[in-house]
């Protein structure tokens, strides 16, 4: 008997003991608390960028040094004479781009998601299509893909203009500025890179300006097709049937998506 309350009484010592004990960590908390302890940086970049807001003041450089690269491109397809220098700049404005993107990229909590996400997408087209064919523009692919980077930066400035500026007082209002930029996105583009594929084959004399681009663009989108400006190369064809294609699918896409916003409207009532 005095066994068996020993025995008992033991027990009932040890329960508390077994309670008292810290709950046990398991391995992927122990690599998390690892991977914090081993990365000050990440924590010292994030506290910067998010909570300081350099984020924003980097953005902003970036987009702005994007439209001015743009718009100098432009401007250069009305010179006869080459800008040597112009590639040496482009890839010094796209070695910024690039250390935006990786000091984000380093504090990302979803890496793998940031990576495959279209704004990702395009600024590692914009970067490394500059990287790799700025210097050796010999044939019609390297050039083109150097001319779309150069293109497509608009697309950056126009994505942040409406992320950091606040521009109508309604959605409605704000998904009608967003079809304005989309269509004038996509007549920029499209205007640049028709004048790169049908001037690579034409004559000195027959070279086809950056305006006289831009109205065969709005024309064709326009489904008017006067036919005073035609393309003269099959890749400029193939581009034309491409634009087409582009535009009958994200112009009604848009649209659609204003309807659904001016659906909700009550009549005699403000939209949201």
């Amino acid at each position: 008997m005095k066994e068996e309350g020993n025995l008992q009484s033991s027990s009932r010592t040890s329960a508390p003991m077994r309670s008292d004990k810290e709950p046990e960590t398991t391995d992927v908390d122990t690599h998390a608390e690892e991977e914090e302890e081993q990365t000050p940086l990440r924590s010292v970049l994030e506290k910067l960028l998010i909570s300081q807001g350099y984020s924003v003041y980097m953005e902003f450089c970036t987009s702005f040094l994007a439209l001015f690269t743009t718009a100098f491109y432009v401007a250069s397809t009305y010179v006869s004479d080459s800008f040597g220098w112009l590639n040496s700049l482009d890839i010094a404005i796209c070695s910024l781009f690039l250390v935006e993107y990786l000091m984000v990229l380093y504090i990302s909590q979803h890496r793998m998601q940031l990576i495959l996400s279209p704004s990702s997408l395009l600024d590692l087209f914009i970067i490394f299509s500059v990287f790799i064919f700025a210097n050796s523009q010999s044939g019609i692919v390297s050039t083109l893909l150097v001319g779309a980077s150069r293109l497509a930066r608009i697309i950056k400035f126009v994505g942040f203009v409406p992320k950091r500026f606040k521009i109508g007082d309604t959605d409605v209002t704000r998904q009608l500025i967003t079809i304005v930029f989309t269509l004038l996105s996509l007549i920029y583009i499209s205007a640049g890179l028709f004048q790169i594929v049908e001037n690579n084959e034409r004559s000195q004399d027959n070279m086809l300006p950056f305006h006289h681009s831009v109205y065969f663009v709005v024309v064709t989108i326009a489904t008017v097709g006067y036919g005073d400006i035609v393309p003269e190369t099959e890749a400029g064809k193939m581009l034309v049937i491409a634009i087409i294609v582009v535009t009958f699918v994200l112009v009604p896409k848009q649209t659609n998506d204003l309807y659904n916003l001016m659906s909700t409207c009550l009549p005699y009532d403000t939209c949201p």
